[in-house]
């Protein structure tokens, strides 16, 4: 049977009941046979709803795709969001340094525009007393040397806290009152919690004498009396 044949039996069969019974008035016997099979074949055969079920599984995979990218989005902005809410605070517990008998707390915690430090401190002389963020938590030599010197990962010199250079342990000077007590809330900015500049696992030091904030390398502060080594509180 020829291509127009071929194409003559499609359309008689896409008729319908109409198109059997043209097959049964008009078609050869070979026509007949052939149209008899091809709708044998279609009946029988599983491939066209196969493909139709396919399309549709296609179809409810494609959007459940969609729908598992925008949750997966939206789960990693909230999870951004969260973590950027979530802020570090440490404390130091201080332990005398030269059998000072000075004893207190520090505090550090994340907060806008830098990291607040509240400081309550007491057994000191009363007056100034030079206040750094050390460069080492250890707390092993009873002169609290084995802290080392200032944290200065810039390279800069010894100045003010409100210099913009500066040691990042540069915190000025706690004032004891006349019994000996000291307490400062005070934002630092150039102090951080986090990244390559942390503090924590660092220590705090307080000196014997006032911080001046122009000597080289630590202000002409004196002994060490007090330090702590700043610990993590939560994250």
């Amino acid at each position: 049977m020829g291509q127009g044949s071929r194409s003559a039996l499609g359309q008689d069969l896409s008729a319908g009941t109409s198109g059997v019974e043209k097959m049964r008035k008009e078609w050869t016997p070979d026509q007949s046979m052939l149209g008899l099979g091809f709708l044998y074949f279609t009946s029988l055969n599983p491939f066209p709803t196969m493909l139709a079920s396919f399309s549709l599984l296609s179809r409810r995979i494609a959007a459940l795709t969609i729908a598992l990218s925008a949750t997966s989005f939206a789960l990693a902005d909230h999870h951004e969001e969260k973590a950027a809410k979530v802020l570090k605070s440490a404390i130091v517990v201080l332990v005398e340094g030269n059998d000072s008998g000075v004893s207190g707390t520090v505090t550090f915690s994340e907060v806008k525009g830098g990291v607040k430090v509240v400081a309550d401190v007491k057994g000191l002389t009363p007056g100034k007393h030079g206040f750094h963020i050390h460069q080492k938590g250890d707390l092993s030599k009873s002169d609290l040397t084995s802290t080392g010197g200032h944290f200065n990962p810039k390279g800069h010199d010894h100045a003010g806290p409100t210099s913009k250079m500066r040691h990042v342990g540069d915190l000025g000077n706690l004032v004891a009152n006349a019994d000996g007590v000291a307490k400062m809330e005070t934002v630092f900015k150039g102090v951080f919690m986090r990244g390559n500049y942390s503090i924590l696992g660092r220590s705090i030091i307080i000196h014997a004498d006032e911080d001046d904030l122009t000597s080289q390398p630590t202000g002409a502060a004196g002994s060490r009396v007090a330090g702590g080594v700043i610990g993590l509180v939560s994250e």
